[in-house]
């Protein structure tokens, strides 16, 4: 069973040996996750209320919505 992101980053959490640089990767890392895991709902469940809502791409969605 894959992870989510959340999930993926408790388990990266419960490792607390990182350095700062490390931390900030890791944080990096679980937000680009987050962004595909998003991306891939859109393109399963959504692709219709995109269309009608005049958006593209998921990307573009996600890009307009989160990225302002």
């Amino acid at each position: 069973m894959k992870q989510t992101a959340v999930e993926w980053l408790l388990n990266e959490i419960a490792d607390n040996s990182k350095t700062h640089n490390q931390w900030k990767r890791v944080i990096e890392q679980a937000k680009a996750m987050e962004k595909e895991q998003m991306i891939k709902f859109a393109n399963e469940c959504l692709k219709n209320y995109l269309s009608v809502k005049g958006y593209k791409t998921p990307e573009q969605y996600y890009n307009e919505t989160y990225n302002k």
